[in-house]
């Protein structure tokens, strides 16, 4: 039974070689398995959310953390979660 996004746990897959490139030397197979969820968040975080466009011009601050349990607020500075 597959699941909705079809993922699997089969060592080997049969994907479409126009789809995908390969490993850049500098990351290990961790990471560059990664790339794609993270490059298609940010994509949706850039174009979905904050609705930006080729006429779009400023500036941008991305704060990035490692840990997985990142969070993100729109409140005023004072009571932002990383105020203290």
């Amino acid at each position: 039974m597959t699941s909705p996004a079809r993922a699997s746990d089969a060592e080997l897959q049969l994907v479409d070689e126009r789809i995908v490139g390969h490993k850049p030397h500098t990351l290990d197979f961790a990471a560059a398995a990664a790339l794609p969820l993270t490059s298609l968040t940010a994509y949706e975080a850039l174009f979905d959310k904050l609705r930006l466009t080729a006429d779009s011009s400023g500036t941008l601050l991305v704060l990035v953390r490692r840990e997985a349990s990142a969070r993100c607020s729109s409140s005023s500075p004072s009571s932002s979660p990383t105020s203290r």
